[in-house]
């Protein structure tokens, strides 16, 4: 959900909108999305319950691990 505010001293809340369509689920505590930089994307684990694949490993900066 997402929920705009006024600016200044009018910090005020807006009506709640929907941003994501899709059902995405957590597991226990742990946090399975994050949010780029600029605030525009998300990055998502979503739930298969007929996938054998437990872990995804992202590898960041892959470019300069090429020269070593």
């Amino acid at each position: 959900m997402e929920v705009a505010l006024g600016s200044g001293d009018d910090l005020r809340p807006q009506k709640p909108r929907r941003i994501l369509s899709r059902s995405y689920t957590g597991v226990a505590q742990s946090a399975d999305f994050d949010v780029a930089l600029e605030g525009r994307r998300f990055i998502m684990v979503k739930s298969d319950p007929e996938s054998t694949l437990r872990q995804l490993t992202l590898l960041q900066n892959w470019p300069a691990l090429l020269g070593r």
